[in-house]
């Protein structure tokens, strides 16, 4: 499993990978965030939009994430990954970018189909800097509460 900076990457490779992040999105939060995310590919290919993405052995995108750094906080606006060690290879990368270098703090507002990070976040030495929020599923938002 390899790890690259997404800046360089043709946009080839990452449009089905926004594509799908954008669905996934509509699907589980019956959110539509077309028009919000239209500037990420743009500001991606213009080198603004720090984020990575995670290949299996054979070369294949499998997974990435995109983050910015506003003010003092690293703000991690989409994840996605399919399992504990794609979602560990990313989390390494974020925690080693130079815009991790200069946070006081990270902030992780992603999909909870991405919780598999939480348990990497834990292990994190800065786990004490790191704030999670996994918006909930359009399903669990609609379904019985739990007694």
């Amino acid at each position: 499993m390899t790890c690259v900076d997404w800046r360089t990457c043709a946009h080839q490779e990452v449009a089905p990978l926004l594509a799908a992040e954008t669905q996934a999105w509509c699907r589980d939060l019956d959110w539509d965030v077309t028009e919000a995310w239209r500037v990420v590919e743009p500001a991606r290919r213009a080198g603004q939009l720090p984020g990575f993405i995670v290949r299996d052995d054979c070369g294949r995108p499998i997974g990435w994430t995109a983050f910015l750094l506003h003010r003092t906080s690293l703000q991690v606006l989409a994840f996605a990954a399919p399992d504990a060690m794609a979602s560990e290879t990313l989390v390494d990368a974020i925690l080693a970018s130079p815009e991790a270098w200069q946070a006081e703090s990270i902030i992780f507002c992603v999909r909870a189909a991405a919780s598999s990070l939480w348990s990497r976040i834990v292990r994190s030495a800065s786990s004490e800097w790191i704030r999670c929020w996994f918006l909930p599923t359009a399903a669990s938002k609609h379904s019985a509460p739990r007694t």
